[in-house]
This record gives structure tokens, sequence and C-alpha cells, in this order.
């Protein structure tokens, strides 16, 4: 008789992972400055689990202690809603705020940032319990992406899920301590598109490959948010890493890597209208069959050589261009 090796469905974990989220944060409902998607809001991609892919048995027990850590931090997101205290205060003072950019970093943050939750951000037939967001970023280690894809490295994205609902819980907690309003969100699958509202706090430019590049580890990072009563955040007014794009259309290193080869060439909108190079469509399913994948996140300069290096070597090879084109509309003299 043939011994059938045993199979668990990934759509087991993610199912139950997206009905559990859309309950915690479906309580937002409840909280009288709720905000719900608008009319151009967005549907939420599946997450690479829903797909339904197959892994054997043998990869569960890696990642478990990460799902378990994972489900942990939306339990604490969960009582957050469930046990709220009355907030006291709707304003903080700029040393009220520096006092919690040190505390959030104390904590695991690499940096936070501060963004206003339009409609077009949260999803459609989501909720958030307040427009105020407080926007962190955790790192991924760049040693985790070489063996990428991988159960090893997949288990290690889990973990950055895991350590970033960990510190919005955390945080929540601080600002309820000082008399304010405070919900974490969960970082994955949650209510709100987190690449764009991290780019909207300007904490970095989403890359062609369609995650966040930051200026701390590249697009080795991973975003959660705080939902807070706060009306006096210090949102940015500009996003000094807008030149990413253009460095961007010069690299091409995610597009010619990515084994499915789901970036595009040129970005185009999507079937939302927003500007995109990921076809999802490709991306997704082949994330689903092979560990959450992670090539071009591997792959990225960004997460490879550093910002800094990067951002120096681009103003120099600009500077460059810019002198050549101007010798070449330069008129010739001929000497006699």
């Amino acid at each position: 008789m043939t011994q059938r090796t045993k199979k668990f469905s990934a759509n087991d974990v993610g199912a139950v992972m997206t009905r559990v989220v859309r309950h915690v944060e479906g309580q937002a409902a409840s909280i009288d400055t709720a905000a719900f998607g608008g009319h151009y809001a967005r549907q939420r991609m599946p997450l690479p689990e829903e797909y339904g892919s197959e892994r054997n048995l043998s990869d569960l027990p890696k990642m478990a202690p990460q799902i378990m850590r994972i489900f942990k931090g939306i339990l604490g997101s969960y009582l957050r809603y469930k046990f709220h205290p009355k907030a006291k205060k709707p304003e903080a003072s700029p040393a009220f705020l520096t006092q919690l950019e040190t505390f959030a970093r104390q904590n695991g943050a690499v940096t936070i940032g501060y963004a206003k939750i339009t409609p077009d951000l949260i999803f459609k037939d989501f909720v958030v319990p307040h427009q105020n967001a407080i926007v962190i970023i955790s790192e991924m280690r760049k040693e985790l992406f070489n063996t990428a894809p991988s159960v090893e490295s997949m288990s290690k994205v889990a973990k950055a899920y895991a350590d970033t609902t960990q510190i919005a819980n955390t945080l929540s907690s601080y600002l309820r301590k000082h008399g304010f309003s405070a919900f974490s969100g969960v970082s994955i699958g949650g209510s709100v598109d987190h690449t764009r509202l991290a780019e909207k706090a300007g904490l970095g430019k989403i890359g062609y490959h369609g995650s966040l590049i930051s200026s701390e580890h590249g697009a080795r990072v991973r975003i959660n948010v705080v939902y807070t009563n706060i009306d006096n955040l210090p949102y940015p007014t500009e996003n000094k890493h807008d030149w990413i794009l253009d460095f961007c259309a010069m690299c091409n290193k995610c597009i010619r890597k990515c084994p499915p080869q789901a970036i595009w060439q040129d970005p185009e909108p999507d079937v939302d209208g927003r500007i995109s190079a990921i076809d999802n469509t490709i991306c997704g399913p082949y994330m689903s069959a092979n560990h959450g994948c992670g090539v071009c996140i591997a792959v990225c300069p960004f997460s490879l050589a550093g910002y800094e290096k990067i951002q120096h070597g681009f103003i120099v090879a600009q500077a460059k261009r810019q002198e050549r084109s101007k010798n070449e509309k330069e008129p010739h003299h001929e000497q006699n």
C-alpha cells in the first residue's frame, strides 16, 4: 500500500486568520469616530495563504511559533476594543510625541510617522476607529532573505509581522495610560493599506516591487498602525523619498530577478486606478506556492547596499548626466 504524504492547505490558516482579523477590526464600527472605506476604496488583496497552496506538514513546526505569536497579537488588539477607557485628551504636546517616539524605538520600532487616514486608504467593507494614524516600522534582518524563497525565510517574515503587532499593542497601551484613545492595528490583513499609509507618513516610497523602501532598512521592513484620537499629529507636507521611483526606473533589478515575471517595466494603473508595477494575479499565487517568495526584497539594492549609499550614487550620476546634457546642447566654436 502506497503511503500518501500528508498535506495541509495554507488556505486553512489564511482563511481563519482573515475571519479573525475581520472580526477584531470590525469592532471599530462601534466607536463613535469610526471611518469606513469610501467610494474609491479598493478590495484588500488576498493574503498569500488564501490562495490555497498545499505544503508538507513538515513545514508546520517551523511556522507554528510565529503563527501563535501573530494570533496572540491579534488577541491583544481585540482586547483593546473590548476594554477601552474614555479618552481624556484630544491633543498631544510636542514633548509627549518625542517621548512617544523614544518609547516606540525602545520597544522595537525602527521609526514611526504620522498620517491622516482618508477613505481611499481603507479597504472596501473595512472600518477603522480613528482617522489619525501613528505608523510604525519594524525591521526584517538581511540574512533572513539569503535562502528566499524558503520556509526559513517565510518564518522570519512571520516573526516581523508578530513583532510589529506586539509593538502596536505596546504603544496603544502607552497612549491610553497617558489619557488618549488608541487601538492597535493588525499588521497582516488589516483594515488599511499599510504600505500606502507609510508612504503618506513620509517613511519611505513604494518601489516597483510594491514594498515600502525606507531610509533605515530599505525594503526589509514590515508596517503596522496605531489608531488614535490625537488630532494634532505632525503630518508631513512632503515626501523626501520621491526620488526613489527615478532610481527604480533605471535599476529594474527586481524586474529581472522576479521568478514569475510579475513586475512590469512601466508602472500603470491597476484595477483600482492606482499606479502599480505589480501584477498581483501572478505575484500572489506564486508567493502562496513558494513560501511567500521575497526575492524582490532580497535583491533590492536598498536592502543590500543601504539607502544613503544608493542616494549618494544616484545624486552623483544625475549630476554627471545633467553635465553631459548641458555640454551636448552648447554650440561648438571652430578654432581658426
